[in-house]
């Protein structure tokens, strides 16, 4: 919830380790494994996210923690949607919803990848609008930017930029830094700013490269590469591409 993933890690490995010592203890080690499962979304390690968060499921249902079931299944659905398995993505977005769990900012994604802009931008308002808690908050406003930009409002986009920098500020974590400076250089660019997107999106760049987080990586290298190609700087466009 601080976004601090270098903690998370730690702490994570240390309760796995506990876990594999008590082994009747269900429901605690089927949350170790859905935070295990986000960990290695982060870290690139899909395939196993996917074992794991289903692994996190069968032990939570032994102990009757739907709640934990169900984050299990947004979990596997975050992982479907990053690999383009959009039915198998869908599919676990409404059984996470079916037990008591938000698919958001997922389902909106999804929706955007499917190309659904209306629906995206429907979802995301909306979750965001009824979400006030700091830690909850700043996990739906980087998709909020996304999705904003995609459907073309860049003043939203930048209303939500300016308050994802805020929470981040107030965090104080690498990670949370890392979010807003992507999500500003994605709207920087957009806005046609492209000296500023610049300096953001490399600082992001230099963030998920140090905690270990490829995807995320690459996808700012992306955004680095148009904007590279966007000051006649072919060569570097074609590296960070």
């Amino acid at each position: 919830d601080a976004y601090e993933l270098r903690r998370a890690q730690e702490w994570t490995a240390a309760l796995t380790r506990w876990c594999k010592e008590q082994p009747d203890m269900v429901a605690f080690t089927g949350t170790c494994m859905v935070h295990r499962a986000e960990i290695m979304q982060l870290h690139g390690a899909w395939l196993d996210a996917i074992e794991e968060a289903r692994r996190a499921g069968e032990r939570s249902a032994q102990a009757m923690n739907r709640t934990a079931v169900a984050s299990a299944r947004y979990r596997q659905g975050e992982v479907h949607r990053l690999r383009g398995e959009f039915a198998a993505a869908e599919a676990a977005y409404q059984d996470a919803s079916r037990g008591g769990w938000e698919p958001q900012p997922g389902l909106a994604l999804l929706r955007l990848a499917q190309e659904d802009t209306a629906a995206a931008g429907a979802a995301i308002r909306r979750a965001v609008s009824e979400t006030s808690e700091p830690s909850k908050r700043v996990g739906l406003l980087p998709a909020y930017v996304e999705i904003m930009l995609a459907i073309g409002d860049v003043q939203e986009a930048r209303s939500a930029c300016r308050d994802l920098s805020e929470l981040a500020a107030g965090f104080q974590s690498g990670m949370l830094g890392a979010m807003a400076a992507h999500a500003r250089g994605a709207l920087e660019l957009a806005d046609g700013d492209v000296r500023d997107a610049l300096v953001a999106l490399r600082h992001a760049r230099q963030v998920w490269q140090e905690l270990e987080v490829p995807y995320e990586t690459a996808r700012v290298r992306v955004l680095l590469g148009v904007a590279c190609r966007a000051l006649g700087d072919d060569d570097t466009a074609a590296l960070e591409l």
